[in-house]
């Protein structure tokens, strides 16, 4: 019997919107609530070095939940489908081992925080693009086929969603496919389009799984594992895990790049004010400036963010929706070293050594303790400005879609990377 779309807020969710504007890909394996990932292990392809030596990620429980503008309880989107529930699976979180992503690449998680000031229910680019609140992204170690697995979580909540275009949205691309533990499920209906492959659907919110190469009973496990998990955060909300790598010689505290990229930084950049939201990326475990297993090299901690500023609203519906991929991206990944040593001669081999990414730069005199404005061979147009202070290295750019030069780029973004600095200081490095 088929059954009946909840009422309320909920019965759907803008899919189609989501399939255009939220494209989640891949990373994890913590327990629920958070926990050890187990192990490091060695991945095919990576010329027969192991990341053994190197720290594994765990996630600290965070039990105080962020409230959303109508009060209710952000649904963190890694806690809903949880490494430990990949983990249980029999799949192993992907450690990017020996390859030039590794340490630097892993879980990616998309969350509220709040240190963007904007307002969410006038911020188009929110409320226009799939009312998305919170993303994670897992790949899993690779098979013999190198084929890539993995899962997307994408969180939906009532205080941005459409009701008709869920319904409708709902109605379109899936079928009902019963229930379990009290949520309504629905699957892919059509072949067209291989992305969204689950729906669960509650009064409080929708979940959208897309799964990676997964066998049949996989795909059952982590629906029913998201299922299960999603009416325990409705019972009990928490807030995004707290990353540590607490065998690392770095210890169990290292540099966040998120609560860096604030609003008063990027509203001096721009004059509006930052998204609420931003992507943060957390390594499944630590980097090494060392590039083959003999050498020794300084252990880090790699941390990334990406935030966007807000374009205020015109009060047209139509030229606001014109306008939504006009918002400046800024990126911010900070590396936190045991000592100054070995921040130095990471600063040193990227930004004047031979392996250094950049075409064209600068050195930069009076920012830090040292800095260099960069612009990479990509052809993009970005500028990065990278900055030592004590043991932590941190890149900060901004994406406006043209190209900007170096000498422009040090004017617009280093008055952000002083205040930068002085959080720095601030906190003790």
């Amino acid at each position: 019997m088929r059954p009946e779309p909840r009422s309320g807020h909920w019965a759907a969710l803008a899919i189609g919107a989501v399939i255009a504007a939220a494209g989640v890909a891949a990373a994890a394996v913590f327990a629920p609530g958070g926990g050890t990932i187990a192990g490091t292990p060695q991945v095919p392809g990576s010329d027969g070095r192991s990341a053994d030596h190197l720290a594994a990620l765990t996630m600290e429980p965070n039990p105080q939940a962020v409230e959303a503008p109508d009060g209710s309880a952000h649904i963190p989107a890694c806690r809903v489908v949880t490494p430990g529930d990949v983990h249980g699976m029999g799949h192993r979180l992907h450690d990017y081992a020996g390859t030039l992503n590794e340490g630097e690449l892993g879980i990616e998680r998309t969350v509220f925080d709040y240190v963007g000031e904007a307002d969410v229910e006038s911020d188009r680019s929110l409320t226009t693009a799939g009312s998305v609140t919170a993303t994670c992204e897992y790949t899993f170690d690779l098979d013999a086929s190198d084929d890539v697995r993995g899962v997307d979580v994408v969180v939906v909540q009532p205080f941005l969603a459409n009701e008709d275009t869920i319904e409708r949205d709902l109605d379109n691309y899936y079928e009902p496919a019963g229930s379990f533990e009290g949520v309504d499920l629905y699957e892919r209906a059509s072949d067209e389009v291989d992305f969204l492959t689950h729906a669960l659907v509650t009064d409080e919110a929708v979940v959208l799984l897309r799964t990676f190469n997964l066998a049949e009973d996989d795909r059952t496990s982590v629906t029913e594992a998201a299922a299960t998990n999603l009416i325990e955060l409705l019972a009990e909300p928490e807030g995004p895990a707290t990353p540590r790598y607490e065998a690392s010689p770095v210890g169990d505290e290292f540099v966040r790049a998120c609560p860096l990229l604030d609003n008063t930084g990027i509203r001096e950049v721009t004059g509006n004010d930052a998204e609420p939201i931003a992507t943060e990326t957390i390594p499944v475990i630590s980097a090494t400036t060392a590039t083959r297993p003999e050498q020794r090299g300084h252990e880090y901690i790699y941390n990334g963010c990406r935030r966007k500023d807000t374009i205020p609203s015109t009060g047209d519906v139509i030229e606001d929706m014109e306008r939504i991929f006009d918002p400046v991206d800024f990126s911010l990944s900070t590396r936190t070293f045991e000592r100054a040593e070995g921040a130095e001669a990471y600063f040193d081999s990227v930004t004047t050594g031979s392996s250094s990414p950049y075409q064209e730069g600068t050195i930069l005199n009076g920012l830090g303790d040292q800095a260099f404005a960069g612009k990479g061979a990509s052809g993009f147009g970005v500028v990065d400005l990278v900055v030592r202070r004590g043991p932590v290295v941190f890149d900060l750019s901004y994406d406006v879609g043209t190209e900007r030069d170096v000498d422009e780029t040090i004017d617009v973004l280093g008055p952000f990377a002083e205040r930068i600095l002085d959080q720095l200081a601030s906190d003790g490095y």
